[in-house]
């Protein structure tokens, strides 16, 4: 962002500022006159005649150079502080504001991807920035206009998710667009702003983690085909893990495991499952409306409907729930991921064939893996607060041949 931009706006309230201690002075002897008679009259009128050398010095004033510091970045002047001391302040904020705020036992190295320096400048009082000021200029930086190429199962919504953007913000980009939807191979603007500055911290931090347990289904002919029974309850295990965690502005853009130490196996659950008779199999309704055919993945009110919310799309219904709390497949299907992504966090999606898939988002553990064949009410993970959660809550969602479909229409 060029300084040369804050000019105008910050000379006009220099302006304001000295035409407003002029107005201030002549109050003040008209004050003074009025208590002290007549005899002041002839100082009050000369004191009105030197307003304007007044106003003239306070201008000049602003308008003169006067020591300060500059924070350079790719060997350009950025932003300007009254201080030293300000300009280590920006930089330190900046550290905690953009690197995720990570646990205070956490090692955590930062780097700057561009060459930062904090160097002497010499300026006019109106171009120097407060801390806060700067933190939001290095923040948001320049506005720049990306193009994108729309992919097969994309609309507005969807993109906006990926970009992490509001699907008013692309309207207003792409003026033509007429509604939500979109063409494959279509390319769109997105317009995005650019930090001037990129922080990358690399965070180790040893945490203890729930290990899910795993079922063993056994087939009962005494319960009636459809119903099940818990014969064994399951137990949790314990492990300490290290992680190393990249975090690019606060965005996690990559997590390895260093070490993992079990602490105290699981055990595993075991579910009688009836076979007595034929009973009805639920499947996944295609229709827009649904026919109720998808179980609840857990017991919990609704906390967050489908729809849009604060601005963009919610794809899907945020269940509440405890930490821990068991979250079973709404329909028998096949994992075809199980993973963290994003904004989602820890997620598993199940494809339940005839284009519905399932996703189950914010999860606090995972209890499958890709390529795992999982039936109806079986335990695939547990309730979190993983990725970008507002608390403790099961991110729901239903896709019918990649698009995005309201859960309550698919529900029991």
């Amino acid at each position: 962002m060029e300084l040369r931009k804050q000019e105008a706006p910050r000379q006009g309230n220099g302006l304001a500022i000295a035409g407003g201690c002029a107005l201030l002075l002549i109050v003040a002897n008209i004050f003074t006159a009025f208590v002290n008679g007549p005899q002041d009259a002839v100082e009050l009128q000369a004191k009105q005649a030197n307003q304007p050398r007044i106003h003239n010095r306070v201008a000049a004033a602003l308008e003169k150079n006067v020591p300060a510091t500059g924070i350079k970045i790719n060997n350009k002047i950025e932003v300007i502080l009254a201080s030293e001391k300000d300009a280590q302040k920006v930089l330190q904020q900046l550290q905690v504001e953009m690197t995720g705020r990570p646990h205070p036992q956490a090692r955590v190295k930062v780097k700057y991807d561009e060459q930062v320096e904090i160097v002497p400048v010499e300026t006019k009082a109106g171009e120097i920035s407060g801390v806060q000021e700067a933190v939001g200029l290095l923040k948001k930086g320049r506005v720049e206009v990306v193009t994108y190429t729309v992919r097969e199962g994309e609309n507005l919504w969807i993109i906006a998710r990926k970009n992490d953007m509001r699907v008013r913000e692309i309207r207003e980009a792409n003026p033509a667009l007429k509604n939500d939807f979109v063409d494959v191979g279509q390319v769109i603007n997105l317009v995005k702003p650019e930090p001037l500055v990129h922080i990358v911290a690399t965070v180790e931090n040893t945490v203890k983690e729930d290990i899910p347990f795993t079922v063993k289904v056994e087939q009962d002919k005494s319960l009636r085909r459809g119903s099940e029974k818990i014969k064994q309850p399951g137990k949790k295990g314990k492990k300490e893990v290290t992680y190393r965690t990249v975090l690019s502005n606060g965005v996690q853009v990559e997590k390895e495991v260093l070490s993992e130490k079990i602490l105290a196996k699981p055990e595993v659950r075991v579910v009688a499952r009836g076979n007595k008779g034929r009973g009805r199999m639920m499947i996944a309704s295609r229709g827009e409306g649904g026919s109720g055919d998808l179980i609840w993945p857990v017991r919990g009110s609704i906390t967050s409907g489908y729809g849009e919310r604060w601005g963009r799309e919610h794809t899907g219904i945020d269940i509440d729930g405890t930490t821990g709390e068991p979250v079973r497949a709404a329909e028998g299907g096949r994992v075809v991921y199980a993973g963290w992504d994003g904004e989602y966090g820890k997620i598993v999606a199940i494809d339940h064939g005839n284009g519905i898939t399932t996703r189950y988002a914010h999860l606090s553990s995972i209890g499958v893996s890709v390529g795992d064949d999982v039936g109806r009410g079986e335990y695939i993970g547990d309730v979190g607060s993983t990725g970008r959660a507002t608390g403790s809550n099961l991110h729901f969602e239903v896709l019918n041949n990649g698009a995005f479909r309201n859960p309550i229409g698919y529900l029991r």
